[in-house]
C-alpha cells in the first residue's frame, strides 16, 4: 500500500480549485488516471492558505470557488466536503 501525499496550498486560485476538483472526482476525464502508481485519491490537502478576504475562514469547497476565480466549474459533488 502506497502512503498519501500530503499537500500545502498558499493561494487558492483557479489552479488549485481545478486540482481539487479532479482529486474528488478522482480523475474522471483524464487520460492517465495514475503516475508511477499513484492515484489522485492519494493525494491529502493537508492545508489551504489565501490572503484574500473572499477565502479567508471558508470551507475550502466554497473557497475554491470565491471570486475572482473563474475555473470551470466540473465537480459540484465537491459541495458535499
Amino acid at each position: 500500500m502506497m502512503r498519501k501525499i500530503p499537500v500545502s496550498i498558499v493561494g487558492v486560485r483557479n489552479l488549485f480549485s481545478s486540482l481539487i476538483q479532479g482529486i474528488f472526482s478522482e480523475g474522471k476525464g483524464l487520460l492517465h488516471k495514475n503516475l508511477a502508481g499513484y492515484k489522485f485519491s492519494d493525494i491529502e490537502i493537508v492545508s489551504a492558505i489565501d490572503i484574500d478576504s473572499r477565502k479567508v475562514g471558508k470551507n475550502l469547497s466554497k473557497a475554491i470557488f470565491a471570486e475572482p476565480n473563474v475555473a470551470l466549474k466540473f465537480n459540484l459533488d465537491i459541495f458535499k466536503i
